[in-house]
């Protein structure tokens, strides 16, 4: 994300026994009351680096907005510049008004990490019951991009193609990667949400298929603004169930109604349960055509991204199709994609950039490249690939 101004977010037993158990630091905490709702909400903002200032404004939104009560709780782990982690609980004081109370502080430490996020879930988990929970990741984002080590030979490949630098937040030189976000999270949640860049491709989705139900994301770069928070919390909590469809339309709205370069968005809601369907019928798409930029001209393709150093992140449908597949196969693929794509929106155009969005699928994928040969290492062990072969195995 670019600080000031237009923004871009590239881009994460007993109670007491269990509070304990959490770091070898003894963290400060209020005085808590532990009661059972049906839904617990927490947004996880990694704001550590430039986006202090965009946190605090989604923040304040966020206040201004829908506030539970009963219904459901609602907590932001908020880790700025300059400050520790703390796990804030926003809601409704005795007169009415909107205070977000301190439910736990964090030790300090770097908030981009597999144990980090697991501490602040568990947490969650022990100091708000729920009977489902959701997940909203707001930081820096570039997919399934892997952290660029300085001194790997990877990252040397990465650098001269000009490859983004982080999976999802950045806290300092520390960025946490898919399969170790995933892996952090300790219980089955009801959805989750990314209000981070980049985040909505193939890859994203099926690393994360059995730790949520549903996913929200978009293909491009998120401005700024993000998601609407303003109403996001209403979509979440008020209704029996989480309505991210709702949630989507509306984030889709807010910028497609804007003017300007500000008329810049995309976005998606899976069905993770039936992202199976898909992988069956891109595997055999996989052993019948050949998926690489040697097949396939990514000129021709629709491409999410201005930058070539973001130039990973393409139409699924589009490659499938530039690479050859037969109106059969291609409406094998709509078929699947439609089982697990509840709701797609793009604008016409990526306004800020000024590249039309013709195709919109939903979903994003990578485009092999043979010569980056420490990239396409890394992707083969993705959860995706290996269900579908796009990389074969050397």
């Amino acid at each position: 994300m670019v600080t000031g101004g237009m923004h871009i977010r590239f881009l994460f037993c007993a109670l007491a026994m269990a509070l304990t158990l959490f770091s070898c630091k003894k963290a400060e905490t209020e005085e808590i009351v532990v009661v059972k709702r049906p839904k617990t909400v927490l947004l996880y903002m990694v704001a550590n680096n430039n986006l202090s200032y965009d946190a605090e404004n989604s923040i304040s939104r966020l206040q201004n907005g829908y506030i539970p009560a009963e219904e459901g709780n609602l907590l932001v782990y908020k880790h700025c510049a300059g400050m520790d982690p703390v796990l804030l609980h926003i809601k409704k004081g005795e007169e009415g008004t909107v205070v977000a109370d301190t439910a736990y502080r964090f030790p300090p430490r770097v908030s981009a990490t597999k144990s980090a996020l697991t501490q602040a879930l568990n947490v969650t988990q022990a100091l708000f019951p729920a009977d489902s929970y959701g997940l909203i990741l707001w930081s820096h984002g570039t997919g399934w991009i892997p952290p660029l080590a300085s001194s790997s030979s990877a990252a040397q490949e990465q650098r001269s193609g000009s490859c983004p630098e982080r999976t999802f937040g950045l806290d300092g030189k520390v960025e946490l990667e898919i399969r170790d976000l995933a892996q952090a999270i300790p219980y089955k949640l009801s959805f989750m949400l990314m209000d981070a860049c980049f985040m909505g491709g193939v890859e994203v989705a099926y690393q994360f298929k059995d730790k949520c139900r549903y996913m929200c994301f978009s293909q491009t770069e998120i401005l700024s603004d993000g998601m609407d928070y303003t109403t996001m919390i209403s979509d979440l909590l008020e209704g029996n169930r989480a309505d991210l469809v709702s949630l989507a339309t509306n984030y889709f709205n807010h910028y497609n109604l804007s003017i300007g370069s500000k008329r810049s968005a995309t976005i998606s809601v899976v069905d993770c349960s039936k992202l199976g369907t898909l992988a069956a019928v891109c595997r055999n798409l996989f052993r019948n055509y050949d998926i690489s930029k040697d097949n396939v001209d990514a000129s021709k393709l629709q491409k999410y991204f201005y930058y070539t150093n973001h130039a990973w992140f393409y139409d699924l449908y589009s490659i499938v199709q530039a690479a050859g597949a037969s109106e059969t196969e291609l409406s094998d693929l709509q078929w699947a994609l439609d089982e697990c794509i509840l709701y797609k929106a793009a604008t016409p155009t990526f306004a800020l950039y000024r590249f039309p969005i013709d195709t919109h699928s939903g979903l994003s994928m990578y485009l092999p490249e043979k010569e980056r040969t420490q990239l396409n290492s890394y992707y083969r062990e993705l959860t995706w690939n290996k269900l579908t072969g796009l990389l074969k195995n050397e």
